[in-house]
């Protein structure tokens, strides 16, 4: 039997939901391979044949073959990543002075993710000697002409480079593009941007929800009924998580969506939402599909109602779930942590390597992130969290962007 806990707890909305709107992509990826990977946990088999429960091999969007000559564990974190790679602009560039350098910042308005994600990249930046000279925050996620207008202002400061987190990408690229032309790199944080002038470092998506998705289905024998709970429609990381699913959803022709909710990456709105498709449907759930963060709210639902607990695909855990989940260990739980401090290190990082004339490969930097499951859990988990906290799991510290593989993104690593 599953510990519950007696009484409802209405939780505060999650930092993904900030993250969401303005195309961030909190859960990350992990390898496809068949083995368990250093710093990522246990992964599924990568199939090639159809096997329901495994990640369909899809390969990265590399017409080009830029990627040729990587590792089988680099171009393993591109499987499924739609966004074309490119040739980096920054590739054969050094800066025309020597350090020390200057950076401005065009983020986005504040919530506890970012704040901890940005804490983590100017600490690193003032280690290393470099002036924060500018610091741009738009008043709201909907304000993408003002953003637009800071980044404008960001470039007439004259920064050796910028830090980008933004808000829309199609609308970015000409203020990116007008930022190569004054000879100013941009690292985009985050959020994929299609352009050989940004720089992006992120994880894969798709490739998170292909993961996390398959052991679920693996959990279930491959047959039964899912309920799918989106994020906010339309957006990038709720768009992300439904393509990663729907990839693995067509290899089990035996199992059917049970029914779709939106849960708005809000705890509280997933598990009312959820609360509400149990009470109509009485027939039995197998699985659980969300688009993130919200594991805690759903799985506070079924609990409520008496329900037996599903396996959930646990994108952007949270200190509540794996704290459950370390007292109820016979629970087939499958998750992904989020390792901010690292993930804000290794973003400032990529640009002082930049500065430092390393000369990155192509325009998407992508990595692995670390996937939990009862096999690793207590390795950083802690059983006694409170089983209802919403505050983001961090996983292996060190396990972002490991310092061998970041190397080979660049043609001339001093590291």
């Amino acid at each position: 039997m599953f510990k519950d806990t007696p009484t409802r707890h209405r939780l505060a909305t999650s930092a993904f939901v900030t993250l969401a709107i303005s195309g961030l992509l909190l859960a990350g990826c992990s390898s496809s391979s068949g083995e368990a990977s250093q710093d990522t946990g246990t992964d599924p088999t990568t199939s090639s044949d159809g096997h329901c429960g495994t990640v369909p091999e899809i390969g990265a969007n590399d017409p080009n073959g830029f990627l040729d000559g990587f590792s089988e564990t680099a171009t393993a974190a591109f499987n499924g990543y739609s966004s074309e790679i490119k040739e980096s602009a920054w590739s054969d560039w050094k800066p025309d002075h020597e350090g020390p350098y200057t950076a401005a910042l065009v983020t986005n308005p504040p919530n506890p993710f970012i704040s901890a994600l940005l804490e983590s990249l100017r600490a690193t930046l003032e280690e290393n000697g470099v002036e924060i000279i500018a610091d741009y925050v738009p008043v709201s996620y909907a304000d993408v002409p003002q953003q637009l207008q800071q980044f404008e202002e960001a470039i007439s400061k004259k920064p050796d480079i910028i830090y980008f987190l933004p808000l829309a990408t199609d609308p970015s690229l000409e203020v990116i593009k007008a930022a190569a032309e004054a000879n100013i790199p941009v690292v985009s944080l985050q959020t994929p941007v299609d352009s050989e002038y940004a720089v992006t470092v992120s994880h894969n998506a798709t490739l998170q929800a292909m993961t996390t998705g398959a052991q679920v289905l693996d959990s279930m024998g491959g047959e039964g009924s899912v309920l799918r709970v989106d994020g906010i429609p339309g957006t990038t990381a709720a768009s992300f998580a439904a393509e990663g699913f729907d990839n693995v959803l067509e290899l089990c022709p035996n199992v059917t969506v049970a029914g779709e909710i939106t849960g708005n990456f809000e705890n509280g709105a997933a598990q009312d939402e959820t609360l509400k498709f149990l009470s109509a449907n009485p027939t039995p759930v197998g699985g659980v599909l969300h688009a993130g963060t919200m594991g805690v709210g759903i799985r506070q639902a079924f609990l409520e109602t008496g329900r037996e607990l599903p396996p959930i695909a646990d994108m952007g855990a949270s200190q509540g779930f794996i704290s459950w989940a370390m007292q109820n260990p016979d629970y087939p739980y499958v998750g992904t942590a989020s390792a901010i401090e690292s993930m804000g290190a290794n973003m400032a990082d990529v640009g002082l390597r930049i500065l430092d004339g390393e000369g990155p490969k192509v325009n998407h930097l992508i990595t692995t992130t670390y996937i939990v499951n009862q096999d690793n859990i207590a390795d950083y988990g802690d059983d006694s969290w409170d089983i209802t906290d919403n505050t983001d799991f961090e996983g292996d510290p060190s396990g972002y962007f490991p310092e061998e593989t970041l190397n080979e993104f660049f043609n001339n690593p001093s590291n």
